[in-house]
């Protein structure tokens, strides 16, 4: 480009032998384009001629550059956690640019900066010429590694398991539990002692994750086993293992010396016992859930059984008595000799006992062994009481009590207390408790406690209250006590009714009695009494005047009822509302059809109501309106046609002036004479 400043008007032309410009007036500067421009330094003359044909030449060089093409060094692919790097190009010099560039001078790149994906980068190198190249940089995620260890299943097995699960990850994968000291391509480690391993995954991009996961050994297993010697070659000797550690629930597998299995067991308890062995060795096999297995021997030793007899048995003389005694005699024993009796006593014999008791004895000898004898002393032979009570009912004394006594010690005597008598029945008890004592043969006696009960008398209680004539009411007993199973009733209109609760209906006002009789199961009775009063209703009439209204208007109402002190009234219009007073007057404003009610209640609480449909009714007033044909006429043509166009109407009459013409919906008229005429 050049740019000339000129005076006007001039022209100019270039030295290539341009055409000569004239620069407009006006124009005091022009800036013409070079175009194609020299691929080499090349000087330009511009000759200037004004119009007086003076003129003058200048020079210009144009000095030319030649265009830089900048390239970016290859990048390799990088990883998520690659860091910083050094971005390259030729020639350098140039600006950086683009997502993840840290410092634009110096190229520096940071991958977590620019993130997962694919960054562009730009280079400049600025000047006259100025250059911009990009290039694509790929930022790879880095495979995510879940590991599932699976701890040691016994102690000291050494079969713990990593499996690795990798997300993200590009093929292909290959896995390191050495800290990537050493990679294979399985995903899956097995027979590993417990340990903490360090894991590392690297996939096709070679980016790496890395964990760390703990293999942890077996619960601890311990064992102790206990054996209890089988005295007396009874096969009671007995077989305890306790453990702790391993994994529930644990298989408790009991062999003999024989090899014979005995007993298998499954439980999630720390502990089995077998009981009922015989004197050799057992073999026990614990088996937890992981299905680690512990082995243990118990010995189980034996002594002779020895014998115990009771030669001595006294029974008590009498039942209830406590004058029995037991002796013991052993045989076969290695003294010395335990002898613990179930009362606390020791030694080979105990008195003071009673019959119909369980008495045991255990006696150890030196050995250990140790064996058990029980003895229930026989019961005497006493008297068997049976009886019958009879309770007293209605407070009248009625009680009784009969005694049935038999056995083989008879005959029996009786002495009642308090003197009642000397047999095996007594009557006319009153309630409470009575006590006797029989006597036997062998001078043994039994006393015996009878409860006579009172049935309470039954108590007749009711509920009737006043009423109304006209309306039924309850005879209520339900208030009467449990066990009635008849409720009579009368009263003195000569009416009767039966249940807890009928209804009943008086014939007429006034006061009347009533009366209940209840009875129980037991035939004992009671009665009430009670008067009530039946109230008589009012008497109600009224009337409504007027009852046929045109548009609305005012209604008086009158009641005819006789009244007496305390009565109220309450009238019902409908919509209208409702009034207090005897005798009302009501407006009603629209047309409609109107029920009316009135009730009247006395001082009692009786009422009577008196209701009227349609009572009163309120009616549009008709609108008068004709048609006439023709409205106009002459005396040439004086008749004229009428027809009614009313609304509501039932009844006709047509007028011309004040002459009535005609009656019905439609009427001719003949004009006698010409005039205006009202019709």
């Amino acid at each position: 480009m050049v740019s000339i400043s000129v005076t006007n008007p001039y022209t100019y032309s270039w030295s290539s032998g341009g055409a000569a410009i004239t620069i407009p007036n006006s124009t005091n500067s022009l800036t013409p384009l070079i175009d194609p421009a020299p691929l080499q330094d090349t000087w330009f003359y511009l000759s200037i001629t004004d119009s007086f044909g003076c003129s003058a030449i200048d020079s210009t060089l144009f000095v030319y550059q030649s265009l830089i093409n900048p390239v970016i060094n290859t990048i390799a692919d990088l990883c998520i956690d690659t860091g910083q790097i050094q971005l390259t190009a030729n020639p350098a010099g140039g600006v950086w640019s683009g997502t993840g560039i840290v410092n634009t001078s110096t190229g520096i790149f940071d991958a977590a900066q620019a993130g997962v994906g694919l960054t562009s980068v730009s280079y400049t190198i600025t000047g006259v010429c100025s250059t911009v190249v990009s290039k694509n940089i790929v930022v790879n995620a880095l495979p995510s590694i879940i590991a599932n260890p699976i701890d040691e299943s016994c102690m000291n097995l050494c079969n713990g398991n990593i499996n690795f699960q990798i997300n993200n990850g590009v093929s292909p994968l290959l896995y390191s539990i050495d800290s990537g000291l050493s990679y294979s391509s399985n995903d899956s480690f097995f027979n590993l002692c417990p340990d903490t391993f360090y894991l590392f995954v690297k996939d096709g991009n070679s980016c790496v994750d890395t964990t760390s996961v703990i293999i942890n050994s077996a619960p601890q297993f311990q064992y102790q086993s206990t054996s209890f010697s089988d005295t007396c070659s009874m096969g009671k000797g007995v077989g305890i293992v306790s453990i702790s550690g391993g994994t529930s629930p644990y298989t408790y597998s009991w062999a003999d010396s024989n090899g014979i299995i005995t007993t298998v067991s499954n439980a999630s308890v720390l502990s089995d016992t077998l009981s009922g062995l015989s004197g050799q060795s057992y073999f026990v096999t614990i088996t937890d859930d992981n299905s680690c297995q512990y082995l243990d021997t118990l010995i189980v030793n034996s002594s002779s059984p020895f014998t115990i007899t009771m030669p001595i048995q006294t029974p008590p003389s009498c039942y209830g008595y406590a004058d029995g005694a037991i002796t013991v005699l052993v045989t076969g024993a290695i003294p010395p000799l335990i002898y613990t009796w179930s009362t606390g006593a020791n030694g080979t014999s105990i008195s003071g006992l009673v019959a119909d008791s369980l008495y045991e004895i255990s006696v150890m000898d030196s050995s250990g062994c140790q064996m058990l004898e029980s003895v229930m002393l026989p019961v005497p032979d006493t008297p068997h009481v049976s009886q019958i009570v009879s309770d007293e009912k209605c407070d009248m004394s009625n009680g009784d009590i009969l005694l049935n006594v038999t056995g083989n010690n008879g005959p029996f005597s009786y002495a009642w207390a308090g003197g009642l008598g000397s047999g095996n029945y007594v009557g006319g008890l009153n309630a409470g408790m009575y006590i006797i004592t029989i006597t036997d043969n062998n001078n043994c006696q039994s006393i015996k406690n009878y409860q006579v009960n009172n049935v309470p008398p039954v108590a007749a209680i009711m509920n009737v209250i006043d009423h109304c004539f006209g309306d039924n009411v309850v005879l209520d007993a339900s208030g009467s006590t449990n066990g009635i199973i008849s409720w009579e009733w009368t009263t003195s209109d000569g009416g009767s009714d039966t249940g807890v609760n009928p209804n009943y209906l008086f014939p007429d006002s006034g006061v009347y009695g009533v009366t209940l009789v209840t009875t129980d199961s037991n035939g004992c009775n009671d009665t009430a009494s009670i008067n009530i009063n039946v109230y008589p209703k009012p008497a109600v009439y009224f009337w409504g005047y007027p009852t046929m209204i045109c548009n609305s208007g005012y209604v008086q109402f009158t009641d005819s009822v006789i009244a007496e002190p305390g009565f109220t009234y309450l009238w019902d219009f409908g919509p209208l509302g409702t009034q207090t007073i005897s005798s009302p007057s009501i407006y009603f404003s629209s047309p409609g059809s109107y029920d009316v009610s009135l009730t009247v209640t006395s001082v009692n609480g009786c009422s009577t109501i008196l209701g009227k449909n349609a009572l009163v009714n309120v009616y549009n007033s008709p609108l008068a309106d004709f048609f006439m044909d023709p409205y106009t006429t002459t005396i040439l043509d004086p008749e004229i046609h009428l027809d009614e166009n009313a609304t509501g109407g039932i009844e006709y009459i047509w007028y011309v002036g004040s002459d009535s013409i005609a009656q019905g919906p439609m009427a001719d008229y003949i004009f006698q004479d010409t005039g205006r005429f009202n019709i």
